[in-house]
């Protein structure tokens, strides 16, 4: 039986028909273009940490991981109260992200930064749960027009979208991907609105963790 749809069977025809010119892509691709990519979006996080004095680490190139913390969240070292980690909300996860963050993947989904809570300091998942439905419906509101999403339990997601034709323009014109760059106006915005959203969330949180560390 033939479970591929015609149009995967001539998907399949082109890619076999060129399969030297696909093969040669994709090793491109995985060694110069998204380590390229992925380094400059390091450097972008890194600098608006330092620009903010927030704490975190930024090695989305070599580790597919960042994190960044406002200063006020340490608890102490790298421990904190609550932070910001990349994230996304594919489910299958065969696409590159780089294609997730354009929205050029074969799968729906966003890649963005996921306000995460630690659960151990607040008393564990159950309290956040509790805690978190009952947040002020202001609070909601404030944090959706910035753009955070509520996950559920505690957590927030920010989506970041870059734009495809931009990340082309940008790659032709200086064959890398500098920061400076507007490819990188949306992250850039994006970590604004991180910063913007401190406030709000210390507004919600704060004094929930004052209480579980009384306790």
């Amino acid at each position: 039986m033939n479970l591929h749809s015609d149009a995967e069977r001539q998907a399949g025809i082109l890619i076999l028909s060129q399969l030297k010119m696909f093969n040669e892509a994709v090793v491109y691709f995985e060694q110069h273009l998204s380590p390229a990519f992925w380094k400059s979006f390091d450097q972008c996080v890194e600098r608006f940490m330092k620009d903010n004095s927030w704490v975190g680490k930024a090695n989305y190139e070599h580790q597919d991981y960042c994190w960044l913390a406002h200063p006020a969240w340490v608890i102490e070292g790298v421990n904190c109260k609550y932070w910001f980690e990349n994230s996304s909300t594919v489910t299958e996860g065969n696409d590159y992200i780089l294609a997730v963050l354009t929205g050029t993947g074969t799968e729906q989904g966003q890649f963005g930064f996921e306000f995460k809570l630690n659960a151990g300091y607040f008393g564990g998942v159950k309290k956040i749960a509790s805690y978190a439905s009952n947040v002020q419906q202001s609070y909601r509101e404030q944090l959706q027009t910035l753009g955070l999403l509520e996950q559920g339990k505690g957590n927030y997601f920010l989506p970041v979208t870059i734009e495809p034709n931009l990340l082309t323009e940008c790659w032709k014109e200086h064959g890398e991907f500098p920061v400076e760059h507007e490819v990188f106006f949306p992250l850039q915005t994006a970590l604004e609105k991180l910063q913007q959203s401190t406030k709000i969330l210390d507004a919600i949180f704060l004094s929930e963790a004052q209480i579980a560390v009384s306790e």
